[in-house]
């Protein structure tokens, strides 16, 4: 891979997003840092001058073209852009709460498709560039109390695969990122143990590793994601007898 002069980084308020940037901005990449938090973003532009705050809700499909649009008219191209901005929520379908379903989906998938329609027509203008989409392990297998984000996430995980297919031919390579749990203020919700629990500076690591490797997918913690990976093959009816003794 050439070396990255150019970065779009959406969720880069706080937790891996945020990490990234800093670690792209430190090489002295440009980079749009994407989110809703004004303050948390104009925080990292005061310490980098090559930061480019982008204050956009991904869910308000011609909010999230525009500004995308905008900065790489502003910049002049696009080589990478990591699509990791999500949210996540406990959801059970004995207390079934459909908005808490909608809003998930619509952040985690379709707000990543918002991006994606400024993104490849961007790097297919100029016949190449990088998407890296961040996933989860937890769209493997369908996990009690996160039905709505394993959905979410297995939507993402099926749409890489795709666009991965389609989009070679135009040389634009399309990454999957599956981590498992970081440690971010995301995580910092859950009131259950995390297994493998990774430092955010750590995942970090992985993902800009995995981002300059020829592979497709970068999954991480490899205990977490093989161990995961075993379950999906599993026969249905032992995956069920599993789960159900996963349920709190």
């Amino acid at each position: 891979m050439e070396k990255i002069k150019t970065v779009l980084i959406t969720g880069a308020s706080s937790g891996i997003g945020r990490s990234l940037s800093l670690r792209y901005l430190k090489q002295g990449a440009t980079v749009g840092i994407c989110g809703r938090r004004t303050e948390a973003l104009e925080e990292i532009r005061t310490q980098f001058p090559n930061a480019h705050p982008i204050v956009f809700d991904m869910t308000n499909k011609a909010e999230a073209k525009k500004c995308i649009e905008r900065f790489v008219s502003s910049v002049g191209s696009l080589d990478l852009a990591i699509l990791n901005a999500g949210n996540h929520k406990p959801t059970d379908a004995r207390d079934f709460d459909l908005e808490s379903y909608i809003s998930i989906m619509e952040t985690n998938y379709f707000g990543t498709l918002n991006c994606l329609d400024a993104v490849i027509p961007a790097m297919k203008k100029q016949g190449r560039g990088t998407i890296a989409i961040v996933g989860s392990v937890a769209g493997y297998i369908g996990l009690p109390q996160a039905g709505a984000y394993c959905a979410s996430k297995a939507a993402l995980m099926r749409l890489t695969e795709t666009l991965c297919v389609e989009l070679e031919p135009l040389n634009i390579d399309v990454k999957l990122i599956s981590p498992g749990f970081v440690k971010t203020p995301l995580t910092d919700k859950n009131d259950f143990d995390m297994p493998l629990l990774m430092d955010v500076k750590k995942a970090s690591d992985r993902i800009i590793n995995g981002i300059t490797q020829n592979r497709f997918e970068t999954a991480f913690p490899r205990r977490l994601a093989w161990g995961l990976k075993t379950l999906a093959i599993l026969p249905k009816f032992v995956f069920l007898h599993i789960a159900k003794k996963m349920l709190r």
